[in-house]
């Protein structure tokens, strides 16, 4: 585990449906254990839950009162997308959001089945550019694949 084995105090989640919500609240089950860790969203533009459904925002609502930390990423200086709007969907936005959590980590965890194209493929490979420790789970066990 991280934790012990090298000493990560962080997890950076984007707050997205699925994989993202999954490793959030793992984390926040692990911080029963290791109440030192923190648990920050990574929210790529302010509306993203917009278009999600009732239980899905309530989820992710529910997400936002939990984190020790929520980073609005298309309001920070060096990952704004020139000429798109703050708060505001825009698709580029989530890769940019996945920049970010790579720029702020050792480790990058993805869940991933191995497709070569969509944003797991694009974080992993920004990631492996910027010479990141990459972890990757099989969706179906979780389990590390080597």
């Amino acid at each position: 585990m991280l934790i012990e084995r090298y000493s990560v105090d962080t997890f950076i989640t984007g707050g997205a449906l699925g994989g993202d919500t999954v490793a959030f609240f793992v984390v926040e089950n692990l911080k029963i254990r290791y109440p030192c860790i923190k648990n920050i969203i990574a929210i790529p533009f302010k509306n993203q839950p917009n278009k999600w459904n009732d239980i899905d925002r309530e989820r992710y609502r529910r997400m936002l009162n939990l984190a020790d930390e929520l980073v609005h990423v298309d309001a920070l200086d060096r990952y704004k997308i020139s000429k798109i709007e703050k708060d505001i969907y825009n698709i580029r936005k989530l890769q940019v959001r996945n920049r970010y959590m790579v720029d702020c980590s050792n480790y990058v965890i993805a869940i991933y089945n191995g497709n070569c194209k969509g944003g797991t493929y694009n974080c992993i490979q920004y990631a492996k550019k910027q010479n990141k420790t990459i972890i990757t789970l099989n969706p179906i066990t979780l389990r590390e694949e080597k």
